[in-house]
């Protein structure tokens, strides 16, 4: 059993920073495209057609696709300042409640993501702009990000359990 779980882990683990090394060259890319769309904007007045409703797009590819390598990290917004001086015990309790509750908020996102996903695909939604994109495109960002941003906070679950299942004395 211990494999399996060491398995689904590093599975869930290698998900969590494919996600991040895609979102950062997604940056690249944004990074680029916003460049190339200024200079052609400025001195040539004829900017891209796509760089702005893109970048929005690949704005939303880099937030939900690196969520899960936040969360593994410890890298979104703590307000702990109280809890980091309570024993371990209790700082532990509080930790287990937090990922909980954010486990069912995040599952709620992630039920409305797939609902807007399944309407764009069956109702053939475009962009309104002149690019025509559909809509399941980057709305499917949405879902695999949130799915894997969930994948991590199973194991962070997992693991605070484990550090309360241990005894303390």
């Amino acid at each position: 059993m211990a494999k399996v779980g060491w398995f689904l882990n590093r599975t869930i683990a290698y998900l969590s920073h494919a996600g991040a090394i895609v979102g950062v060259y997604g940056l690249l890319f944004m990074t680029g495209m916003i460049t190339v769309d200024v200079i052609l904007r400025y001195f040539f007045a004829k900017p891209l057609m796509f760089g702005v409703e893109y970048s929005g797009y690949l704005l939303v590819f880099i937030v939900y696709l690196a969520l899960g390598y936040t969360a593994r990290v410890g890298g979104h917004i703590n307000a702990d300042f109280v809890v980091r001086r309570l024993p371990t015990r209790q700082h532990n309790l509080i930790d287990m409640t937090t990922l909980l509750v954010t486990l069912g908020l995040i599952s709620l996102f992630l039920c409305g993501a797939w609902d807007l996903w399944i309407d764009a695909v069956q109702s053939g939604q475009e962009s309104t702009t002149i690019m025509r994109t559909p809509l399941w495109v980057p709305y499917t960002f949405m879902w695999v990000g949130l799915v894997i941003f969930i994948l991590d906070v199973v194991v962070l679950i997992v693991k605070k359990f484990r550090d309360l299942s241990k005894r303390t004395d």
